[in-house]
């Protein structure tokens, strides 16, 4: 990378991570049509893309990414929860388990594959790549979330609530943790606690209509 390149690049890192995206794509748009950037660069334009919701420009740059670094962990990463988010399961499966093998100590590849197989039906394997993740980064909520809902598809419930119970622990306004831990305590007769969880979902999120729904129908 040249020294300009490097210089680009953090700050288009740093605008990224500030959540100033029209900036980070103001700042990259002239290496869109160049013919071999470093592969940073149409990464983040990418990300940046995805998240203003141009996601047929942001899959693009980050498969150009992926193209100019095949090896880069982190390309193969976000075009993976890119593809995810838009629906393409089995191409994000097979980036996201290349990113799982280049970065085999890291637990995030492994929470987003976990996420990805549940999309695809496949909970056995889910959770085990989410229980690998909780394993490798035991303070990562998201990881127990994730382990929490595989082990709910699996029927598996008293281990899925201690999964979904660490994660509220471990972060309080993870609403979508509370919300599922709700619906566990509703399956399981529960409804005083199941309400308290739906509660707890409508003071983070308080126009979240699917826990109100619930919330009312424990109520009736």
């Amino acid at each position: 990378m040249s020294d300009t390149e490097t210089s680009l690049a953090a700050e288009a890192e740093a605008l990224y991570l500030a959540g100033r995206d029209d900036d980070v794509v103001r700042l990259l748009a002239p290496i869109a049509g160049v013919a071999a950037p470093d592969p940073v660069l149409p990464r983040l334009l990418g990300l940046a893309l995805l998240r203003r919701g141009e996601s047929e420009a942001g899959i693009g740059q980050l498969r150009r990414s992926v193209g100019l670094a095949p090896a880069d962990p982190w390309g193969r990463l976000h075009l993976g929860y890119g593809l995810q988010a838009i629906g393409q399961h089995a191409e994000a499966l097979e980036h996201m388990n290349e990113a799982v093998r280049l970065r085999p100590g890291d637990a995030v590849p492994l929470v987003n594959l976990a996420a990805i197989l549940l999309s695809l039906n496949r909970p056995g394997e889910a959770g085990r790549a989410a229980r690998r993740a909780t394993l490798r980064a035991p303070h990562i909520a998201a990881a127990h979330y994730t382990l929490g809902l595989a082990r709910m598809a699996e029927g598996r419930l008293g281990e899925a609530e201690e999964a979904l119970d660490t994660a509220v622990r471990l972060a309080p306004g993870l609403a979508d943790a509370w919300f599922h831990l709700g619906r566990l305590y509703a399956g399981t007769g529960r409804a005083e606690q199941a309400i308290a969880a739906m509660d707890a979902v409508l003071r983070i999120e308080p126009a979240n209509a699917a826990a109100a729904e619930a919330r009312a129908r424990l109520l009736g």
